[in-house]
């Protein structure tokens, strides 16, 4: 699957949380120069926390990477702890970068 359909398909995932569990989350994208000399794009997944002494809302990021694919994962699990299912082992390298992710203390769906 190419960075357009993991796009949609995170925009999807983002939606379902926000609508069926009032999580709100946002994806955004940075652009960096490589030492290669080329551009690329950084994903930034952050909760909207509420703010009541401002009354606005502040972007937490709770995760970020330049593989439109992880970020995609990360919300798949986000939505499957929400959905309280067991989450899915189909993604051996995903399976690894989640472990270490929960072995720093980045992994935000256990903190839910």
């Amino acid at each position: 699957m190419g960075n357009r359909n993991m796009w949609t398909m995170s925009k999807k995932l983002l939606k379902a949380i926000s609508v069926k569990y009032d999580k709100y989350l946002t994806l955004s994208t940075k652009q960096f120069m490589g030492v290669e000399k080329q551009p690329h794009s950084y994903y930034i997944l952050s909760e909207a926390v509420y703010n009541t002494e401002t009354n606005k809302y502040y972007n937490k990021e709770i995760y970020s990477t330049t593989s439109m694919i992880r970020i995609t994962m990360y919300l798949r699990d986000i939505y499957y702890v929400l959905e309280g299912r067991e989450l899915p082992m189909d993604q051996e390298k995903w399976n690894e970068i989640r472990e270490e992710l929960i072995q720093d203390g980045k992994y935000w769906p256990w903190n839910l």
